[in-house]
């Protein structure tokens, strides 16, 4: 009975002892392993997660950039662009007349004074004098012009003088054996952006004087 006792003994003790490692020394390492693999692999889902992320964006922006580049091109080609046959005269802003029409105009050949740059409204308050070639045509040959729908009636009549400026050929001294005289001038009716003094501008190509005036 004793001998049963004692091996029971040691049994139990042998038990409590393994027990006792499992919970002190096993258990906690299982732990660590679990938690550290736990944290492997919610750190490579969100690694995983980030490169799709990144993948589907740079998709979704090169399929945006190759759709803006055909359109860009299609719009581009669609347009036909513009190429004026001068110098410095553009269209007359308005939808009711012929763009940049190459005309023959009569006219007097004059030289006046404007006031420019910074207000371009009067010399004697400080703007600088600008010193302009003018066209002084007879109401008759606005008239034409107006017909042609070259301009419009607006821009001259009814109480604006017949005036159009000249860009001269060549330099701007050149017309200057012209001065005061009846001439005839060949060129491009426009206008200007810019230090424009009259409705109209003529770029010329040819000038010479009216023998028949």
């Amino acid at each position: 009975m004793l001998a049963v006792l004692q091996r029971n003994f040691k049994i139990n003790w042998l038990i409590r002892v393994v027990r006792n490692f499992w919970t002190a020394q096993v258990l906690p390492q299982v732990y660590i392993f679990s938690r550290r693999n736990c944290d492997i692999l919610l750190l490579c889902v969100i690694k995983w997660f980030k490169i799709m992320y990144l993948r589907i964006l740079l998709a979704l922006l090169t399929v945006i950039a190759f759709f803006s580049l055909i359109y860009l091109l299609s719009h581009k080609w669609d347009q036909e662009e513009v190429v004026y046959p001068t110098s410095y005269v553009h269209p007359v802003d308005d939808d009711r007349t012929i763009p940049l029409p190459y005309i023959t105009l009569r006219a007097k050949l004059i030289r006046h004074t404007f006031p420019g740059t910074p207000n371009y409204e009067s010399i004697e308050d400080g703007d600088m004098p600008e010193i302009r070639w003018i066209l002084e045509a007879p109401s008759s040959e606005i008239r034409r012009l107006i017909e042609s729908n070259y301009l419009t009636e607006d821009l001259y009549y009814p109480d604006k003088k017949g005036w159009i400026q000249l860009i001269a050929v060549g330099d701007e001294e050149s017309p200057l054996p012209l001065l005061n005289k009846q001439v005839i001038v060949q060129g491009y009716l426009g206008t200007l952006i810019s230090h424009i003094h009259t409705p109209a501008t003529l770029e010329a190509k040819e000038i010479y004087e009216d023998i028949q005036q």
